[in-house]
């Protein structure tokens, strides 16, 4: 799941009483006794509502958007587990995929690649693709699942031993979180928090790094014997700064000949109208 905050405009909300929409500094100015916040979908008390400070301090002019910042484009594959161990199927399942577009509305499509030679394949959120490894011997695999519109892609290493399913990436789950808070700017920040399970006693994983706009945020070397890691890495950014991609790449590395397992998002930002 992603974290976005903006909290230079306020909200919309619709006074229940005069039914009418409004934005919550008129609603708590007017003082009327119930709003639907159209954020939350819930109705409270105007008076609980809180008026973010950038609003009042004009933080927002201080940028280049005066009326502060928001996701343009976002697409990243977050959540991924596979299952199958001992037998001769492989599951895989996208529990998660992010995807906002508000440059050209296109709608997101994914692929799944399971780099065993064989057909790729449509893949759905929530929906598990089965692959047989009945005949593919003894043998190292890193499969890909494939955002096709722009271009975001999550990696995922699997190892078939006599024809069935002998060790793997269990589950992976990345979090970008972005604060474009105008009383942040110059300084915003986009975190990446990345956590990966395999199974235990096969590959261990050597190193990891986090990568925001190609700029290295986060790097670990590990000792022998590790097979899960929790790493996060912070970004600070005027958002303005051409940079030399839009990417967030967080990146494992196991033995030879897997190496390198990534998971590359695409990050882009614009003023709000």
């Amino acid at each position: 799941m992603a974290k976005v905050y903006n909290t230079c405009l306020n909200p919309l909300v619709v006074d229940l009483v005069a039914g009418q929409l409004m934005t919550t500094s008129d609603a708590i100015e007017g003082g009327s006794p119930q709003i639907l916040d159209l954020q939350n979908d819930t109705i409270i008390p105007a008076d609980e509502l809180p008026v973010p400070p950038s609003c009042d301090t004009g933080a927002c002019s201080a940028s280049g958007c005066p009326n502060g910042r928001e996701i343009g484009y976002l697409s990243m594959i977050t959540d991924v587990s596979v299952s199958g161990f001992g037998t001769n199927m492989l599951h895989v399942t996208m529990n998660e995929a992010l995807y906002t577009n508000n440059e050209d509305g296109t709608t997101p499509a994914y692929t799944i690649d399971f780099g065993d030679g064989g057909a790729v394949v449509a893949i759905t959120e929530g929906v598990p693709v089965l692959r047989g490894v009945g005949s593919l011997g003894t043998s190292y695999h890193k499969g890909t699942i494939t955002e096709t519109t722009g271009g975001a892609t999550f990696q995922f290493w699997y190892h078939v031993k006599n024809n069935l399913v002998f060790a793997m990436q269990l589950r992976r789950i990345t979090t970008p979180t972005i604060d474009m808070s105008c009383d942040l700017y110059p300084d915003y920040t986009i975190q990446v928090d990345d956590a990966v399970q395999n199974t235990n006693g096969t590959l261990a994983i050597s190193a990891s790094y986090i990568a925001i706009f190609n700029e290295i945020v986060n790097t670990e070397t590990y000792g022998a014997g590790v097979y899960d890691i929790n790493e996060s890495g912070t970004l600070t950014t005027d958002l303005e700064t051409p940079y030399v991609n839009d990417n967030i790449k967080a990146t494992f590395t196991v033995s030879a000949p897997i190496g390198d397992v990534n998971n590359t998002g695409i990050l882009r930002t614009q003023c709000i109208e």
